[in-house]
């Protein structure tokens, strides 16, 4: 059925939702997409539920195209496969749990791979049977504490989530290998902007893990690319190249200086560098990073208890929070407070060093650039004082180390070529070769080729769904709103022809049929063809079909604000001819140079053709500069106008290609082809024959001598 827009439900609002912080939230609910029913979790309106069905639509076209099959598991999950895996008590407070009438637990899905190994383990038995590919495109929970952005980061959001299965880490890889180009097919069809960075795997578990992130200053996601190579990473996931280690021998001794009012980095460096007499006592200039910072942080495993760990980090340098709890996933990580303090008094603030840390068993790790023989100055545990030279490898031995400080811009890049450059992303896909870690646990086992139980290999493949609005949003809009990618669209705009013939067309037996039947064919066209379509019908005679860009801005104004911003695809249709003629090279630039021409006929041959070989094609075209338009376009093998010819642009239009200058220049045009069978060859021909006919039709006539012309802009 049409969709008319004055029954459509549609209701905007005049101001920004007091809560919105990005454009995708302003503009999401501002022109009725969306509307919040509490924190975190929206209703999905007509306009919004179509462009997130055509996100799903690509989704699952690229996934089927790679073997996947598509499932619907329960949103709502019994706890006792979570029970199993640990990550019932694992995803913490962040769970939605309830109880059934009789007392049992349940919970709302955050994720499903527990489900999926179920599913596999009940119905396969053979390693005959395998691979296999599922995927599903599901509704997933997750109680944010401070759920913001609007669906950018909600507590319940559309998600596909998509498991392989194999008997070998080869099949993994392959099963990998598929999702990982699928996933660049789906966001470049969406024409979404993105990255793919190398990732951790968190509390997914597994080995192999890559982001995909849509590029956007508003990404709470921050990632980092090589100035000289294609490497790029989620801060999380980077690794800090460790410098060589420096012999031990002939290194100055430790030496504990009392240092009074320096509890931080800044007043420290300031004594340093007038210890000795007012100079250095380091001999050169004392820097931030001569410093070892220990941050102390306690951490608790599932179901354990609170531990102290010591981080020891250049003093030039922040810990970074989300690395550290990366590092540790999935232990629980939380800042030391004042009680800890008083608990443990070998703590001492402001001065802590690894000496005490080591001497009372509690755990110290390292980043990677305090390597053996690095010499620095730290805290000496006691009040106002610090020791100087304290030396890796030799005064003190850590437990190992952790990626745990900040990435900066101009670090080295981990693979060797150029420093690091940061930037911001949304995450909108995730994949993971997550190995045997939720089979073993699930007991999803099949019999291999030898008779033995083999524990299936499982990769787990997501992509938000929800979030992709969201992220094409970001990308795409300015002060007026929306700019839909043409895929994701809710919305078309064909401008019809109404009340005047179309030259060419074979409606009734005839080329040239009546105006009212050709009105009423084109009329059909538009009920049977383009039934989703936002559709404007235009009557009157010929000359109101060839619509300036002007005159298409007027004729949407009236919705132009309250509507998605849509334009019509450039795809084999009868759609593309209104959409050339609002060309505005068109409209600027060749049909001014037409009707000079046209004005006034005398000195120039007004006749031209041309054949044109093109390797195995031949073209045909003849011009006429009569003022009356006309086109007959012949000769193309059957099923030429649905072939791509570079990009976007198809055989249906080079045929509207050819309406459209006859149209609007007043020109009779024979184009026929002659032969040929690859579509780019006799697109070329075409053109080319064109070209040298319209050269021949505006020259000057040899045999008219003394009749001034004007003819020689064209």
């Amino acid at each position: 059925m049409i969709t008319r827009f004055s029954q459509l439900f549609l209701r905007t609002l005049r101001d920004d939702p007091a809560d919105a912080e990005v454009p995708s939230h302003k503009l999401l609910v501002r022109a009725g997409y969306v509307r919040r029913i509490a924190p975190g979790v929206y209703s999905w309106l007509p306009l919004g539920l179509r462009v997130l069905r055509n996100v799903e639509q690509v989704v699952r076209e690229e996934m089927n195209a790679i073997g996947g099959q598509e499932i619907l598991l329960p949103a709502l999950l019994p706890r006792e496969p979570y029970e199993t895996t640990n990550r019932w008590t694992e995803y913490g407070d962040s769970l939605f749990r309830l109880k059934d009438r009789k007392g049992a637990d349940m919970m709302l899905g955050p994720t499903h791979e527990e489900i999926f190994a179920l599913t596999v383990k009940g119905e396969y038995n053979s390693y005959k049977d395998l691979p296999v590919i599922l995927y599903q495109i599901q509704t997933k929970y997750r109680d944010e504490e401070r759920p913001r952005a609007g669906i950018l980061r909600g507590r319940e959001f559309v998600m596909k989530d998509s498991y392989s299965f194999d008997t070998s880490d080869e099949g993994l890889s392959e099963a990998y290998s598929k999702h990982r180009a699928a996933y660049q097919r789906i966001f470049a069809r969406l024409n979404v902007e993105h990255v793919i960075v190398s990732a951790t795997s968190g509390a997914m578990g597994g080995s192999a893990s890559e982001e995909f992130l849509a590029v956007s200053p508003v990404g709470e996601d921050t990632y980092v690319h090589s100035t000289e190579s294609d490497y790029a990473a989620n801060v999380e996931a980077v690794i800090t190249p460790a410098p060589p280690a420096i012999p031990l021998d002939g290194l100055p001794a430790a030496q504990v200086f009392d240092t009074p009012g320096t509890p931080t980095i800044e007043t420290l460096v300031a004594w340093a560098n007038e210890a000795a007499d007012g100079a250095s006592v380091l001999g050169r200039e004392v820097v931030a990073g001569d410093t070892l910072k220990n941050v102390m942080v306690k951490t608790r495993a599932p179901g354990g208890d609170w531990e102290l760990l010591g981080v020891g980090v250049p003093g030039d340098r922040e810990v970074d929070f989300k690395r550290l709890e990366a590092s540790l996933e999935p232990t629980e990580v939380a800042l030391i407070e004042a009680e800890d303090f008083e608990k443990y008094p070998f703590l001492v603030k402001g001065y802590i060093g690894p000496k005490a840390l080591l001497e009372n068993e509690v755990r110290y790790l390292v980043d990677p650039r305090v390597v053996d023989g690095t010499a620095w100055i730290t805290g000496a545990d006691a009040p106002g004082q610090h020791v100087v030279n304290l030396t890796a490898g030799r005064d003190f031995t850590p437990d190992g180390t952790i990626e745990a400080a900040e990435v900066r811009d101009g670090d080295a890049s981990p693979d060797g070529k150029g420093v690091l450059q940061s930037a911001r992303g949304i995450e909108i896909g995730h994949i993971f070769q997550l190995g045997t870690k939720y089979s073993e646990a699930m007991k999803c086992q099949v019999l291999g080729e030898n008779g033995k139980p083999v524990t299936l290999a499982m990769g787990c493949y997501g992509i938000g769904v929800s979030r992709v609005v969201a992220a094409a949003i970001e990308q795409n809009n300015d002060a007026r709103g929306i700019i839909w990618p043409d895929a994701i669209a809710p919305f078309q705009v064909a401008i019809v022809p109404m009340g005047f013939c179309f030259p060419g067309y074979d409606a009734a037996g005839a080329d040239l049929p009546p105006p009212r039947l050709c009105a009423e064919t084109w009329r059909a066209r538009v009920l049977t063809d383009i039934a989703p379509e936002v559709t404007l019908l235009i009557g009157g005679h010929a000359i109101r079909w060839h619509l300036g860009l002007r005159d298409v801005t007027a004729a949407v104004a009236g919705w132009r604000d309250h509507a998605p911003r849509v334009f019509p695809l450039p795809h084999p249709s009868w759609r593309n001819t209104a959409w050339l003629k609002r060309n505005p090279w068109f409209e600027a630039e060749l049909v001014p140079e037409l009707r000079r021409t046209l004005a006034e006929k005398r000195g120039i041959r007004r006749y031209g053709h041309a054949y044109v070989p093109l390797d195995e094609a031949l073209s045909r075209v003849v011009i006429d500069f009569s003022g009356r338009p006309y086109l007959v376009h012949t000769g193309e093998p059957a099923g030429f106008e649905h072939h791509l010819i570079g990009g976007h642009f198809t055989g249906a239009l080079v045929r509207h290609t050819f309406e459209a200058i006859a149209f609007n220049g007043g020109l009779t045009v024979h184009v026929t082809v002659l032969g040929g069978r690859d579509p780019h060859h006799i697109a070329e021909a075409e053109f080319k024959a064109f070209a040298r006919a319209f050269r021949q039709a505006k020259a000057i006539d040899p045999l008219v001598e003394g009749i001034p012309s004007t003819k020689g802009a064209l």
